[in-house]
């Protein structure tokens, strides 16, 4: 524990805390990720968590209102965007200030090595694809539950809590999937997606394998199958409607990509409804 952290002592005052969305274990796509919970919340005073040790490692992003967190053994206002790590093992406080909304995913040691050691910080992102993203997650337990799709939306949820904690350059790439995302129909290019980011294709490339262990055009793939997949379970469309969505030419071949991804064809991976 630092020095600034000393006088620290455990205090959770939960009056005027109200859980919106929450999903925890036993949740098993959730747990698949390596997250134990993950949620969207509202406060107001007194609201105050204070841990002298967390047993765990998290991040909570403030989407509305205003709060504030004890870092290094000094307050500091969370405004919209204020996002704030909490390794494990860390000294550490949050409280609202007035009324507070945030989203929040949790689990052991997690995501990133920013989280890893040392002590918590603030940094400055949008919260909103995380708390999208808890949110659908919550619709599809309470609704159908189906495996497929609560394994792709637990995904999801992990895949914005990493983007909270991106530096800069890491922010820049996940955005540039974030557009892709939303025009997967587009004949998407290497060199467009390094001119979308404003930097070059072998620089887009490096940064693309450092983050994700992948390249540029295998993320558009991912990204593209994965949507097919959720499309699949929501039902109402034809492969060939899907394969269009998607940016494929033919229901045959995302078919075949699908079953190369997935390990098996599309017409396996929609759910029974008889």
């Amino acid at each position: 524990m630092r020095a600034d952290d000393a006088d620290i002592r455990e205090i959770h005052i939960l009056e005027g805390m109200e859980i919106l969305e929450w999903v925890g274990l036993p949740c098993t796509a959730l747990a698949a990720v390596g997250l134990t919970s993950c949620g969207v919340m509202r406060a107001k005073p007194p609201y105050l968590e204070q841990r002298v040790a967390s047993e765990f490692a998290g991040v909570i992003v403030t989407l509305s209102g205003q709060g504030r967190a004890r870092i290094d053994g000094a307050w500091s206002e969370m405004a919209s965007g204020s996002v704030l790590t909490l390794p494990p093992g860390a000294a550490h406080g949050y409280a609202a200030s007035a009324s507070w909304e945030l989203a929040w995913a949790a689990g052991p040691p997690l995501l990133r090595p920013l989280l890893r050691g040392g002590g918590c910080r603030l940094l400055r992102n949008d919260g909103s694809g995380l708390a999208e993203a808890v949110r659908a997650l919550v619709r599809e337990q309470r609704g159908r539950g189906d495996a497929a799709l609560l394994a792709l939306l637990a995904g999801r949820v992990r895949r914005e809590a990493e983007l909270l904690l991106c530096e800069p350059g890491d922010q820049a790439l996940w955005a540039l999937w974030r557009e892709v995302g939303k025009d997967l129909r587009r004949s998407w290019s290497l060199d467009e997606l390094a001119a979308r980011t404003g930097i070059g294709a072998e620089q887009l490339r490096r940064r693309c394998q450092a983050s994700h262990g992948c390249t540029p055009m295998a993320m558009v793939r991912k990204l593209r199958l994965e949507t097919a997949a959720a499309l699949l379970v929501q039902g109402g469309r034809g492969l060939a409607g899907i394969a269009e969505l998607v940016g494929y030419a033919t229901p045959f071949s995302l078919s075949a990509a699908f079953t190369r991804h997935f390990g098996r064809p599309p017409q396996r991976w929609r759910p029974d409804r008889s």
